[in-house]
């Protein structure tokens, strides 16, 4: 594991990217991250408000605080979101195909499934199911792939209800520079070993 420094992240140069795209290859999102922590099997990262953000929405610059969860092995990856100000926004699931970062740009397919947990919310709900039964036409997604990510679904509704770190409302104590959520071995190897069974 690499850890980052004990600095505030935001005063940081991003030294990552992300790069998500469509099952067709289109754009999905792009902007800067910064390493928070760091495995072969698991990438942890930050991005600050302002930063530019080019989506299939547009190109704006980005409006909260996040830390993102990205596993190589699993077909899902988190975004923890704050307001500015750190109110708690949302724990954002986006089911997708495992993650790779072997040159500083993380990469993954958004497969149209999310799995948001407000936190004005009561619970979890499945979101762009509607998104997803199209494009499984029209882009022409496996049998085998479609399963996955309707698996993923349940495995993350379940994540959610055991609170399994960090699919729980503690993620929300993290701050950068700080050890509100502590970001080390022991946790990282416990986000690792997460249980698709």
């Amino acid at each position: 594991m690499t850890p980052a420094g004990s600095g505030s992240p935001v005063h940081q140069s991003p030294s990552f990217s992300l790069h998500s795209t469509k099952h067709d290859g289109s754009l999905h999102y792009a902007h800067p991250l910064l390493p928070v922590a760091q495995t072969p099997r698991l990438l942890v990262a930050y991005c600050d408000p302002g930063r530019p953000l080019r989506s299939h929405r547009g190109n704006r610059p980005t409006a909260h605080h996040s830390l993102h969860f990205y596993w190589a092995s699993k077909p899902f990856n988190l975004c923890v979101m704050w307001l500015p100000d750190w109110s708690p926004l949302t724990l954002y699931v986006n089911i997708a195909t495992p993650a790779t970062w072997d040159d500083s740009v993380v990469r993954f397919v958004d497969l149209d499934l999310d799995v948001p947990w407000r936190a004005s919310s009561p619970a979890p709900h499945v979101e762009d199911r509607d998104e997803f039964d199209l494009h499984r036409v029209t882009m022409n997604y496996s049998e085998d792939l479609a399963q996955t990510c309707l698996a993923a679904v349940d495995t993350v509704l379940e994540l959610f209800a055991q609170r399994r770190k960090p699919f729980c409302p503690s993620t929300y104590d993290w701050r950068p520079g700080q050890t509100a959520l502590t970001i080390d071995r022991p946790s990282l190897d416990a986000f690792e070993a997460i249980d698709l069974a």
